[in-house]
């Protein structure tokens, strides 16, 4: 979420920053050292050194801030990951009496991430005063150095004035510049936080099967197939199981014993790492995804629903539904008489995750949705 949000914003802020200032400043400052030596080379020798000791504290500063800044963001991960946790939890949390613990847990999270916001604000804070210091012992050197210089006949004090303008030019173009290189590092340490998450492969490889064998004896089929999330211990190990056309059956077992896994290898929720999975005789790796999961209705034991129309709701299950399709699923899932007596019937508007419809109809809107 943080990523989606927070680091996208600040790679935005960055790069209008760059657009706006990185292409000008730069081209400020060196035309200011270059007017200065034209003006005269000797007095022109402090911007020689004044400015690369600069660069080199700003990029040093810079330097020593990109990751301290990934860390900020990976605290800032966690507080979040708390916030949502907190906030998806919030019955069991009352239920059990655990909100001091809870409130400590992310006071703990929080204080983390301020902490780290400190530590990487005193640094980077150290950038305008030693940016000042730099530019004023500069222009301290540079008005000793055209004083002798005037006093030997070699400039005039309208010389001065103007190589000490170049110079005040240089420090306020700087002084951007080191508030850019602020905002360019926090752009570079969330730019390769969002980089990380679109690096990341689909594990799901779409095929080119669209239809199946419709002669195939079995709608599905299990040969030898296993299971297990993330290399951890097998949570299906070589099951065969062929459920044949026109059947009903149940899948009966105690809590974790794999019912909801075996289910979700038919539409490719998950992939085997042993054996196979047939629908309609042909392997489920071979199907076009959406083919696949076009044939199969899946009612899933988390009740989701999305803010919008009933009617919306149902047409997730199939986009061309009609009306009189919709009806006929929710006569089904028992439902039409819960929505017939809803307010726009299927026009009734529900709220984020159903909110507004008890378990009990939630349920059965899900149930409908699997089976327009």
């Amino acid at each position: 979420i943080t990523r989606m949000t927070g680091d996208i914003n600040q790679v935005q802020t960055g790069t209008n920053l760059t657009l706006r200032l990185a292409l000008r400043s730069p081209f400020v400052v060196f035309g200011a050292v270059i007017m200065a030596f034209s003006v005269d080379a000797g007095s022109a020798a402090v911007f020689a050194v004044t400015v690369p000791v600069l660069a080199a504290v700003v990029f040093a500063i810079m330097l020593a801030c990109i990751p301290l800044y990934k860390r900020v963001q990976q605290r800032l991960d966690g507080v979040v990951a708390k916030t949502r946790e907190n906030l998806l939890g919030t019955r069991v949390i009352r239920a059990f009496c655990k909100e001091e613990d809870e409130i400590s847990e992310f006071e703990k999270q929080n204080q983390l991430l301020t902490d780290m916001q400190i530590k990487v604000g005193r640094i980077s804070s150290f950038m305008n005063p030693a940016t000042f210091a730099l530019i004023n012992f500069g222009i301290i050197a540079l008005i000793y150095v055209g004083a002798i210089r005037v006093n030997s006949g070699n400039l005039s004090g309208g010389d001065v004035v103007a190589l000490y303008n170049y110079m005040s030019q240089i420090l306020i173009e700087l002084i951007k510049l080191a508030n850019l290189i602020i905002s360019i590092t926090k752009a570079i340490a969330c730019g390769n936080r969002i980089e990380s998450v679109l690096e990341i492969k689909p594990e799901t490889v779409s095929g080119a099967e669209t239809s199946g064998n419709k002669e195939a004896p079995a709608t599905a089929e299990f040969k030898n197939a296993s299971l297990s999330y993330g290399g951890a211990e097998k949570a299906l190990n070589n099951i065969s199981l062929k459920i044949m056309r026109g059947s009903h059956i149940g899948i009966i077992g105690s809590t974790g014993s794999g019912k909801s896994s075996l289910v979700n290898l038919l539409p490719r929720f998950y992939d085997v790492c042993g054996g196979e999975v047939l629908v309609d005789g042909v392997n489920v790796k071979d199907y076009d995804l959406k083919a696949l999961r076009g044939k199969i209705g899946v009612v899933s034991q988390k009740k989701a629903l999305f803010k919008g129309t009933v009617r919306d709701n149902i047409k997730i299950g199939k986009e061309t539904a009609t009306d009189e399709e919709i009806w006929q699923a929710l006569t089904y899932a028992q439902a039409r008489d819960m929505i017939e007596d809803k307010p726009g019937k299927l026009d009734f508007m529900l709220e984020q995750d159903g909110k507004n419809l008890s378990g009990g109809q939630r349920q059965r809107m899900t149930i409908a949705r699997a089976l327009v």
